[in-house]
């Protein structure tokens, strides 16, 4: 009985050891880590691109995002869009030095309206869009703007009432994004 359990113990050791030595071996093995495309800094909004156009529009996520959106990235021949309702997200349509066309004005409005408390509630929105110059963070004398919220000056280019419907796209570089139909 001793003789066959010490064959049975030397066989399990030398397994043991077999599987030791691959181990080791498999720690060896340098894992490669695979690098994530660079995100792009629209990346960290909502966004999508304008058809046919291909104009950037983002909009922010929330009250920060909102203020963080304009404060650095509104640039002097952008269009910033938002609604006459509260609860509306901040949008910017990337001119590129572009006359936008009526079709992606049509979008960029659609996505302020389809990104804002509209959603939630179920009822569609008017936006508007103006120029850089019109919006500002300084509150009339006596008033206060919170965080995310801008004072617009000047006359405001209204939208017509813009349905409250978002389709999903995989764009060129694989990313996920949302957007109006058109």
């Amino acid at each position: 009985i001793w003789n066959q359990e010490l064959k049975k113990a030397k066989r399990k050791l030398k397994s043991a050891n077999k599987v030791s030595i691959i181990e080791n071996k498999i720690k060896k093995i340098p894992i490669l880590k695979l690098k994530q495309p660079k995100k792009a800094w629209y990346q960290s909004y909502r966004w999508f691109f304008t058809y046919p156009q291909n104009l950037l529009v983002v909009a922010g996520t929330s009250a920060k995002t909102n203020e963080e959106l304009v404060k650095k990235h509104l640039e002097n021949n952008d269009l910033y869009f938002h609604g006459d309702f509260h609860g509306a997200s901040s949008v910017i349509l990337k001119t590129e030095g572009q006359t936008p066309s009526p079709s992606s004005l049509e979008q960029a409005g659609s996505f302020a309206v389809c990104c804002s408390s509209s959603w939630k509630s179920n009822i569609t929105g008017r936006p508007y869009f103006v120029n850089k110059k019109q919006v500002s963070k300084t509150a009339e004398s006596g008033e206060y703007l919170s965080q995310g919220s801008f004072m617009v000056r000047g006359k405001r280019n209204y939208l017509r009432d813009q349905l409250l419907i978002l389709g999903v796209a995989i764009t060129d570089s694989n990313r996920l994004t949302v957007g109006p139909i058109s």
